[in-house]
């Protein structure tokens, strides 16, 4: 089963996507800042990294950033929601490594769609 590490500050969002993957057959790890994560990733295997923009502790690009220097393997699907900031941002974290991107709220069907075109 394919592991799919979770960054999200927002805990209700984070269970909902959480549930909605571990629906479509993935396994889910949970973070709730960047800082956590990148406990996770350094002592657990992942096939994908999901991660929103907007943290605290470590935001969503410096955990790119940090990923990409450290040369993981795994693919990165950034999302974020804040209207007024997204579109940079998220272009941002494209430039940065990010394989795909989304914005928030999910259409859930064409996030399942992503992470399968790139890990499945």
């Amino acid at each position: 089963m394919k592991k799919i590490l979770v960054v999200e500050d927002d805990e209700v969002m984070r269970d909902l996507v959480c549930k909605f993957l571990e629906r479509a057959g993935y396994e889910t790890i949970k973070a709730s800042d960047g800082l956590i994560a990148i406990n996770i990733i350094e002592n657990a295997e992942i096939d994908l990294l999901l991660t929103d923009i907007f943290m605290p502790n470590i935001e969503g690009m410096e955990l790119i950033r940090r990923v990409k220097d450290a040369d993981y393997s795994f693919p990165i699907v950034v999302m974020s929601g804040d209207r007024k900031l997204s579109d940079h941002y998220l272009k941002m974290s494209e430039k940065l490594g990010a394989d795909r991107i989304v914005s928030k709220p999910i259409d859930y069907d064409t996030l399942i769609k992503t992470i399968g075109d790139l890990i499945d």
